[in-house]
């Protein structure tokens, strides 16, 4: 959601600028800024707890049974 309200804020910063309206871009850099802070606080969150709790809860690939043997992989014959 981030990410289109920067992308939003950012073309209407342009566009006031391209208007003359200093006053109106001037806000919209602020708003601008909050955005990309709160998108870098949310990412960051992602990355240090909510993406590992993921991966901690996911079983690994790479472990089989005793005995079992990995089934070879076949080509869809598509590229």
């Amino acid at each position: 959601m981030e990410h289109y309200e920067i992308a939003s804020y950012g073309s209407l910063q342009s566009w006031a600028r391209l208007l003359g309206e200093e006053d109106a871009a001037d806000l919209l850099e602020e708003t601008l800024d909050e955005e990309r802070d709160t998108d870098d606080r949310l990412t960051e969150m992602a990355e240090s707890a909510i993406n590992v709790e993921e991966t901690e809860e996911q079983p690994e690939e790479d472990e089989q049974e005793e005995g079992e043997e990995e089934s070879p992989k076949r080509s869809t014959g598509s590229k």
